[in-house]
Protein backbone atom coordinates (compact mmCIF):
# COMPACT_ATOMS: atom_id res chain seq x y z
CA UNK A 1 0.00 0.00 0.00
CA UNK A 2 1.35 3.50 -0.98
CA UNK A 3 1.02 5.83 1.33
CA UNK A 4 1.27 9.80 0.48
CA UNK A 5 3.19 11.81 2.44
CA UNK A 6 1.37 14.90 2.05
CA UNK A 7 -1.92 13.54 3.25
CA UNK A 8 -0.32 12.01 6.35
CA UNK A 9 0.93 15.24 7.39
CA UNK A 10 -2.08 16.94 7.12
CA UNK A 11 -3.93 14.33 9.07
CA UNK A 12 -1.18 14.82 11.82
CA UNK A 13 -1.23 17.97 12.17
CA UNK A 14 -5.49 17.97 11.98
CA UNK A 15 -5.18 15.96 14.98
CA UNK A 16 -2.65 18.57 17.18
CA UNK A 17 -4.85 21.40 16.17
CA UNK A 18 -7.60 19.42 17.48
CA UNK A 19 -5.88 18.37 20.61
CA UNK A 20 -7.47 20.54 23.71
CA UNK A 21 -5.57 23.41 25.63
CA UNK A 22 -5.57 23.16 29.62
CA UNK A 23 -5.28 27.29 31.02
CA UNK A 24 -3.62 26.75 34.45
CA UNK A 25 -3.84 30.42 36.87
CA UNK A 26 -0.22 32.01 37.49
CA UNK A 27 1.99 30.65 40.28
CA UNK A 28 1.90 32.71 43.46
CA UNK A 29 5.60 33.91 44.19
CA UNK A 30 7.74 31.82 45.62
CA UNK A 31 9.26 33.45 48.23
CA UNK A 32 12.44 30.30 49.49
CA UNK A 33 15.19 30.65 46.74
CA UNK A 34 15.47 27.28 45.00
CA UNK A 35 11.46 26.44 45.81
CA UNK A 36 9.29 24.73 43.46
CA UNK A 37 5.78 25.67 41.89
CA UNK A 38 3.03 23.85 42.09
CA UNK A 39 2.09 21.46 39.59
CA UNK A 40 -1.51 23.05 39.20
CA UNK A 41 -0.53 26.53 38.21
CA UNK A 42 1.77 28.62 35.43
CA UNK A 43 5.00 30.04 35.79
CA UNK A 44 5.50 33.43 35.97
CA UNK A 45 8.04 34.64 33.36
CA UNK A 46 8.70 38.54 34.78
CA UNK A 47 10.29 41.38 32.53
CA UNK A 48 10.29 44.23 34.79
CA UNK A 49 6.84 45.00 35.77
CA UNK A 50 5.27 42.68 33.49
CA UNK A 51 4.89 39.23 33.99
CA UNK A 52 4.29 36.21 30.98
CA UNK A 53 2.23 33.54 32.45
CA UNK A 54 3.54 30.26 30.33
CA UNK A 55 0.33 27.93 29.87
CA UNK A 56 0.64 24.27 29.48
CA UNK A 57 -0.06 23.60 25.77
CA UNK A 58 0.74 20.83 23.82
CA UNK A 59 4.65 20.87 22.33
CA UNK A 60 3.36 21.24 19.11
CA UNK A 61 2.03 24.58 20.62
CA UNK A 62 3.32 27.93 19.17
CA UNK A 63 6.10 28.39 22.07
CA UNK A 64 5.79 31.98 21.76
CA UNK A 65 1.83 31.95 23.03
CA UNK A 66 2.18 33.42 25.76
CA UNK A 67 -1.05 35.39 28.12
CA UNK A 68 0.19 38.52 29.05
CA UNK A 69 -0.42 39.33 32.64
CA UNK A 70 0.61 43.25 33.80
CA UNK A 71 1.90 42.89 37.46
CA UNK A 72 2.48 46.00 37.95
CA UNK A 73 0.88 47.83 41.32
CA UNK A 74 -1.70 49.99 40.53
CA UNK A 75 -0.37 53.57 40.92
CA UNK A 76 -1.93 55.34 43.76
CA UNK A 77 -4.70 57.97 43.67
CA UNK A 78 -3.36 61.41 43.20
CA UNK A 79 -4.50 64.00 46.02
CA UNK A 80 -4.15 67.86 45.48
CA UNK A 81 -1.16 69.20 47.88
CA UNK A 82 -2.79 72.22 48.81
CA UNK A 83 -5.39 72.04 51.08
CA UNK A 84 -8.90 73.39 50.66
CA UNK A 85 -8.94 77.78 50.88
CA UNK A 86 -10.88 78.41 54.12
CA UNK A 87 -11.54 81.87 54.95
CA UNK A 88 -9.86 82.47 58.07
CA UNK A 89 -12.18 84.65 60.55
CA UNK A 90 -10.75 87.70 61.97
CA UNK A 91 -10.17 88.59 66.02
CA UNK A 92 -13.07 90.65 66.23
CA UNK A 93 -15.29 88.21 64.57
CA UNK A 94 -14.10 85.42 66.78
CA UNK A 95 -14.29 87.67 70.12
CA UNK A 96 -17.87 88.40 69.04
CA UNK A 97 -18.79 84.31 68.62
CA UNK A 98 -16.53 83.87 71.73
CA UNK A 99 -18.38 86.48 73.71
CA UNK A 100 -21.96 84.82 72.13
CA UNK A 101 -21.60 81.70 73.59
CA UNK A 102 -19.58 82.35 76.79
CA UNK A 103 -20.66 85.63 77.72
CA UNK A 104 -19.46 84.63 81.26
CA UNK A 105 -16.01 84.62 79.88
CA UNK A 106 -15.85 88.14 78.79
CA UNK A 107 -14.57 90.98 81.20
CA UNK A 108 -17.30 93.72 81.78
CA UNK A 109 -16.15 96.74 82.68
CA UNK A 110 -15.80 97.36 86.80
CA UNK A 111 -17.72 100.05 87.99
CA UNK A 112 -16.09 101.86 90.24
CA UNK A 113 -19.23 103.94 91.70
CA UNK A 114 -17.41 106.80 92.59
CA UNK A 115 -18.44 110.41 93.14
CA UNK A 116 -19.44 112.07 89.88
CA UNK A 117 -16.25 114.20 89.51
CA UNK A 118 -13.99 111.20 90.08
CA UNK A 119 -15.81 108.77 87.35
CA UNK A 120 -12.56 109.28 85.23
CA UNK A 121 -10.90 106.41 83.24
CA UNK A 122 -10.77 102.49 84.51
CA UNK A 123 -9.33 100.88 87.63
CA UNK A 124 -6.33 101.33 85.70
CA UNK A 125 -3.84 103.89 86.06
CA UNK A 126 -4.70 107.79 85.12
CA UNK A 127 -2.81 109.20 82.60
CA UNK A 128 -1.79 112.68 83.55
CA UNK A 129 -4.61 114.15 81.38
CA UNK A 130 -7.07 112.43 83.50
CA UNK A 131 -6.06 113.95 86.28
CA UNK A 132 -6.34 116.93 85.06
CA UNK A 133 -10.02 116.07 83.94
CA UNK A 134 -10.65 115.37 87.90
CA UNK A 135 -9.64 118.69 88.76
CA UNK A 136 -11.86 120.37 85.63
CA UNK A 137 -14.92 118.53 86.16
CA UNK A 138 -14.77 119.32 90.18
CA UNK A 139 -14.45 123.33 89.35
CA UNK A 140 -17.54 123.04 87.30
CA UNK A 141 -19.36 120.70 89.52
CA UNK A 142 -23.17 122.27 91.04
CA UNK A 143 -21.72 120.20 94.47
CA UNK A 144 -18.52 122.19 94.82
CA UNK A 145 -20.46 125.33 94.93
CA UNK A 146 -23.51 124.49 96.84
CA UNK A 147 -20.97 122.80 99.52
CA UNK A 148 -19.21 126.13 99.48
CA UNK A 149 -22.41 127.67 100.35
CA UNK A 150 -23.29 125.67 103.13
CA UNK A 151 -19.79 125.79 104.71
CA UNK A 152 -19.68 129.46 104.68
CA UNK A 153 -22.91 129.70 106.61
CA UNK A 154 -22.23 127.99 108.75
CA UNK A 155 -18.99 129.12 109.44
CA UNK A 156 -20.82 132.63 109.93
CA UNK A 157 -23.44 130.98 112.32
CA UNK A 158 -20.81 129.67 114.65
CA UNK A 159 -19.03 132.73 114.54
CA UNK A 160 -15.67 131.74 112.76
CA UNK A 161 -13.58 134.01 111.02
CA UNK A 162 -14.66 136.93 112.64
CA UNK A 163 -12.29 138.89 110.51
CA UNK A 164 -14.70 138.91 107.75
CA UNK A 165 -17.79 140.57 109.48
CA UNK A 166 -21.57 139.61 109.47
CA UNK A 167 -24.24 140.35 107.15
CA UNK A 168 -24.13 139.35 103.55
CA UNK A 169 -20.91 141.06 102.93
CA UNK A 170 -19.34 138.77 105.28
CA UNK A 171 -21.10 135.72 104.23
CA UNK A 172 -19.69 136.75 100.44
CA UNK A 173 -16.41 136.91 101.94
CA UNK A 174 -16.85 133.60 103.63
CA UNK A 175 -18.17 131.93 100.48
CA UNK A 176 -15.35 132.97 98.11
CA UNK A 177 -12.44 132.24 100.66
CA UNK A 178 -13.98 128.49 101.03
CA UNK A 179 -14.50 128.29 97.67
CA UNK A 180 -10.86 129.23 96.86
CA UNK A 181 -9.56 126.66 99.48
CA UNK A 182 -11.77 123.39 97.48
CA UNK A 183 -10.49 124.69 94.58
CA UNK A 184 -6.67 124.81 95.23
CA UNK A 185 -7.38 121.73 97.45
CA UNK A 186 -8.18 119.90 94.58
CA UNK A 187 -5.99 121.31 91.96
CA UNK A 188 -2.62 120.31 94.49
CA UNK A 189 -4.59 117.27 95.56
CA UNK A 190 -5.85 115.82 92.60
CA UNK A 191 -4.13 116.78 89.63
CA UNK A 192 -0.80 118.39 90.24
CA UNK A 193 1.18 116.47 93.06
CA UNK A 194 -0.67 113.15 92.15
CA UNK A 195 1.00 113.53 88.75
CA UNK A 196 4.28 114.14 90.17
CA UNK A 197 4.21 111.88 92.39
CA UNK A 198 2.62 108.97 90.29
CA UNK A 199 -0.06 108.58 92.73
CA UNK A 200 -3.83 107.58 92.33
CA UNK A 201 -6.66 110.62 93.26
CA UNK A 202 -9.44 108.65 93.38
CA UNK A 203 -11.85 107.15 96.23
CA UNK A 204 -12.41 103.45 95.14
CA UNK A 205 -15.71 101.89 97.13
CA UNK A 206 -15.03 98.96 99.22
CA UNK A 207 -18.57 97.99 98.63
CA UNK A 208 -18.61 94.60 100.15
CA UNK A 209 -18.06 93.25 104.62
CA UNK A 210 -19.13 95.17 107.47
CA UNK A 211 -20.25 98.69 108.70
CA UNK A 212 -17.38 98.68 110.85
CA UNK A 213 -15.12 97.54 108.27
CA UNK A 214 -16.12 99.77 105.01
CA UNK A 215 -15.90 103.01 107.72
CA UNK A 216 -12.38 102.09 108.56
CA UNK A 217 -11.85 101.76 105.02
CA UNK A 218 -13.04 104.80 103.82
CA UNK A 219 -11.34 106.85 106.65
CA UNK A 220 -8.14 105.05 106.06
CA UNK A 221 -7.90 106.54 102.50
CA UNK A 222 -7.33 109.82 103.85
CA UNK A 223 -3.85 108.70 104.50
CA UNK A 224 -3.80 105.70 101.87
CA UNK A 225 -3.95 105.96 98.52
CA UNK A 226 -2.91 103.84 95.63
CA UNK A 227 0.03 104.44 93.49
CA UNK A 228 0.15 104.19 89.82
CA UNK A 229 1.82 100.99 89.91
CA UNK A 230 -1.19 99.15 91.79
CA UNK A 231 0.53 99.38 95.20
CA UNK A 232 -0.93 101.04 98.41
CA UNK A 233 0.81 103.71 99.45
CA UNK A 234 0.91 106.93 102.11
CA UNK A 235 -1.32 109.93 100.54
CA UNK A 236 1.12 112.05 100.18
CA UNK A 237 -0.62 113.98 97.67
CA UNK A 238 -4.04 114.28 99.75
CA UNK A 239 -2.19 115.51 102.51
CA UNK A 240 0.43 117.36 101.10
CA UNK A 241 -2.28 119.45 98.73
CA UNK A 242 -4.37 120.09 101.67
CA UNK A 243 -1.62 121.86 103.72
CA UNK A 244 -0.50 123.98 100.49
CA UNK A 245 -3.63 125.10 100.08
CA UNK A 246 -4.22 126.38 103.41
CA UNK A 247 -1.09 127.91 103.45
CA UNK A 248 -2.42 129.48 100.56
CA UNK A 249 -5.09 131.04 102.07
CA UNK A 250 -2.79 133.08 104.89
CA UNK A 251 -2.53 135.58 101.61
CA UNK A 252 -6.89 136.30 101.52
CA UNK A 253 -7.90 135.31 105.08
CA UNK A 254 -8.20 137.82 107.79
CA UNK A 255 -4.88 138.72 109.53
CA UNK A 256 -6.56 137.05 112.76
CA UNK A 257 -6.45 134.13 111.05
CA UNK A 258 -3.47 133.86 109.92
CA UNK A 259 -0.26 131.71 111.19
CA UNK A 260 1.19 128.36 110.76
CA UNK A 261 -0.83 127.43 113.70
CA UNK A 262 -3.78 128.39 112.26
CA UNK A 263 -2.33 126.57 108.97
CA UNK A 264 -2.12 123.68 110.66
CA UNK A 265 -5.34 124.03 112.66
CA UNK A 266 -6.91 124.23 109.27
CA UNK A 267 -5.43 121.57 107.37
CA UNK A 268 -6.53 119.30 110.02
CA UNK A 269 -10.21 120.32 110.09
CA UNK A 270 -9.89 119.64 106.33
CA UNK A 271 -8.77 116.80 106.70
CA UNK A 272 -11.43 115.67 109.17
CA UNK A 273 -14.26 116.84 106.56
CA UNK A 274 -12.95 114.61 104.16
CA UNK A 275 -13.12 111.42 106.20
CA UNK A 276 -16.93 112.86 106.57
CA UNK A 277 -16.68 113.06 102.94
CA UNK A 278 -15.52 109.68 102.27
CA UNK A 279 -17.84 107.98 104.38
CA UNK A 280 -20.42 109.57 102.79
CA UNK A 281 -18.88 108.32 99.21
CA UNK A 282 -19.00 104.36 100.92
CA UNK A 283 -22.32 104.49 102.32
CA UNK A 284 -24.62 107.30 100.19
CA UNK A 285 -25.13 104.38 97.07
CA UNK A 286 -26.45 101.86 99.21
CA UNK A 287 -28.56 104.71 101.39
CA UNK A 288 -30.21 105.49 97.95
CA UNK A 289 -31.13 102.32 97.16
CA UNK A 290 -33.32 102.23 99.98
CA UNK A 291 -34.60 105.51 100.04
CA UNK A 292 -35.02 106.54 96.53
CA UNK A 293 -37.34 104.57 94.70
CA UNK A 294 -35.74 102.63 91.74
CA UNK A 295 -37.90 104.57 88.96
CA UNK A 296 -36.37 107.63 89.96
CA UNK A 297 -32.71 106.78 90.43
CA UNK A 298 -30.20 108.14 87.72
CA UNK A 299 -28.44 104.54 87.09
CA UNK A 300 -31.80 102.83 86.20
Amino acid sequence: MKVNPIAALSVVLGCALAAPTQVLPPCPAISAPGGVASPGCAPIERFGGVGLVQQNRPAESNPHDYQVINTAPAAPPSFDSAPPTIDSPSVVQFRAAFAAARPQAVAVPERTGLRHEDDVGNVGPLTPREKFEIFTRHSVSPFTFVSAAFDAGMSQASGQNRGFGGGLQGYGERYGATLADSESAVFFGKFLLPVMLRQDPRFFRLREGSVTRRAFYAMSRIVITRNDDGSNGFNTSHVLGRFISKAIANSYYPQRDRGINRTLINTGNGLLSDVETNLFREFWPDLREKIIPKRFRHDH
